[in-house]
């Protein structure tokens, strides 16, 4: 009796794995669609997009005034951390397509803005 309800254990794994299997031989695909992200992801990125923003600035702004280190480095490292916070909201699929990064003519359009006051 041991015997068969092992057996019985081994086929109904089998019969399990077996969709799995294939579905991950065609990757996320064969799972079927991915669902459409939702709207706060599209504003995630954004906030994401713009903090890296700003950091570009302060490294150009200390690159250009290194004396101001000690008034830009303490706002620097907060912006650091908002974005690791930022990011690690972000839950990105592993696969290559859906992780979606900032255009460089983005970011160099929004770094490019004089400072207003």
């Amino acid at each position: 009796m041991r015997a068969d309800l092992t057996r019985r254990s081994v086929l109904a794994a089998t019969a399990l794995t077996v969709p799995l299997v294939a579905a991950g031989c065609k990757g996320v695909g064969g799972l079927g669609t991915l669902p459409k992200a939702a709207p706060d992801v599209a504003v995630l990125h954004h906030a994401i997009a713009t903090e890296q923003a700003l950091i570009t600035r302060y490294h150009a702004a200390l690159a250009g005034s290194p004396g101001l280190a000690g008034t830009l480095g303490p706002l620097l490292a907060q912006h650091r951390e908002h974005l690791a916070r930022l990011t690690s909201m972000l839950i990105v699929p592993a696969t290559p397509r859906a992780t979606p990064r900032p255009s460089p003519t983005a970011t160099a359009a929004v770094s490019t803005v004089p400072w207003t006051r």
